[in-house]
């Protein structure tokens, strides 16, 4: 084995590899629906809107991964009906979640998606998912 493909077999980081080993944590958060919808599990139903936001992000890079979504993002208007704050406020979160490294915009829609890489930082932010 050539030291490209050792590096790239043993340092590079890929999706699904954050992915599949934070898949029990996500699995108590969300359902994924065959129309790759996502439903928040009974325990996050009522949680603040800005951790719905973050689970519906969770749940739709994992409904990508998984084939049932055609893209792994999720536009602005889906956030706003996910939270009970002005748009505005919406805007501002999600900015800092780029600004955290969490989420990234996509160029060429303007949808917002969950950087795989960051999903730890993402789960550390719903309460009641360690405990």
């Amino acid at each position: 084995m050539g030291l490209e493909d050792r590096i790239n077999e043993e340092m590079v980081a890929d999706p699904e590899s954050f992915l599949e080993s934070h898949f029990d944590e996500a699995a108590r958060l969300f359902r994924i629906f065959q129309d790759g919808s996502i439903g928040l599990k009974d325990d996050f139903e009522d949680a603040p809107w800005r951790e719905r936001i973050l689970i519906h992000l969770i749940g739709r890079r994992y409904a990508f991964e998984g084939g049932k979504a055609d893209t792994p993002t999720l536009p602005y208007d889906y956030f706003y009906s996910k939270a009970d704050v002005d748009d505005s406020t919406v805007r501002k979160f999600m900015n800092g979640l780029n600004d955290d490294h969490i989420v990234e915009k996509d160029d060429e829609s303007g949808e917002w998606k969950l950087v795989a890489e960051s999903l730890p930082k993402a789960l550390g932010r719903i309460e009641g998912l360690n405990g």
